[in-house]
């Protein structure tokens, strides 16, 4: 299936990655992924998700990754009320898939899917 999809390629501090959320219920979010530190397997950055209401919210993630499958995790907010997302997905070529996972300041549980490129 990797074959199909893409080769591997790596992370590279500087990366942007951009494209979408979309939840069970189908509200979509712009997503920016941005990394800031690569080292081995690990990596960090700021993630931007701006909603249907022009609010972005910014916080601090890092991740890893293995092969081409990857996890990242919400370290600190930025901007925003305090919120913890997690991702996990595959990176095939230039574009992530993968599934995430969250939790507002408020209690309030999230899940959906995204997909970003790098381009």
């Amino acid at each position: 299936v990797a074959g199909l999809l893409g080769d591997r390629i790596e992370f590279q501090p500087g990366d942007d990655w951009k494209g979408q959320s979309i939840g069970p219920k189908g509200g979509a979010l712009i997503l920016k992924l941005h990394l800031t530190e690569v080292s081995g397997s690990v990596f960090r950055g700021g993630l931007h998700k701006t909603g249907s209401n022009n609010v972005t919210e910014i916080m601090k993630v890092e991740g890893t990754r293995d092969g081409h499958k990857f996890t990242l995790k919400t370290t600190q907010m930025v901007k925003g009320p305090n919120q913890h997302w997690e991702i996990r997905g595959y990176v095939f070529g230039p574009r992530i898939v993968g599934e995430y996972s969250g939790k507002s300041s408020k209690g309030k549980l999230g899940a959906g899917v995204i997909s970003l490129t790098n381009r």
